[in-house]
């Protein structure tokens, strides 16, 4: 093979790679241009609907109204909290009966300190009673409670 023409196929080869690896820096330049004036145009939209709807008087009330509902959640919260609720409590046989009657959802856990598998599900309702707010979750032992 001759060197001059070896020579001259590489140049050309390299060439080609160059003006390849130009056109891709051009095309991505000018992708990169027309995603900026796109997201420049949409910020400006934006603005100029929001400004539209500073003074609607429905928003307003809507506003208002959620509001209100989160004020009385934020009420209906902290009324549970101060019955017990998020927390897994051990409670006596006579509390169980009261909370039992008076709270919507309660799950009771009836444990023996003996038992291993009692101290496993300890653990696991633990976690749930955080996890579930409005569901009380006590414990009560077996030994002190008189069923009949």
């Amino acid at each position: 093979m001759d060197p001059t023409k070896y020579k001259s196929q590489m140049q050309t080869i390299a060439y080609g790679e160059a003006f390849m690896a130009a056109a891709k820096d051009f095309s991505s330049g000018l992708r990169e241009e027309q995603e900026l004036a796109e997201r420049q145009a949409s910020a400006t939209t934006r603005a100029v609907a929001l400004e539209d709807y500073f003074d609607d008087p429905d928003l307003e009330r809507l506003h208002g109204e959620r509001l209100a509902k989160l004020r009385e959640a934020r009420e209906k919260r902290a009324v549970l909290e101060r019955l017990g609720h998020g927390v897994y409590e051990e409670v006596s046989e006579a509390s169980l009966l009261e909370i039992s009657t008076t709270t919507d959802r309660v799950v009771a856990h009836f444990w023996h300190p003996e038992f291993e598998r009692c101290k496993i599900v300890d653990k696991h309702l633990e976690a749930l009673a955080a996890k579930f707010f409005h569901t009380r979750f006590i414990k009560v032992q077996v030994r002190l409670v008189m069923i009949e």
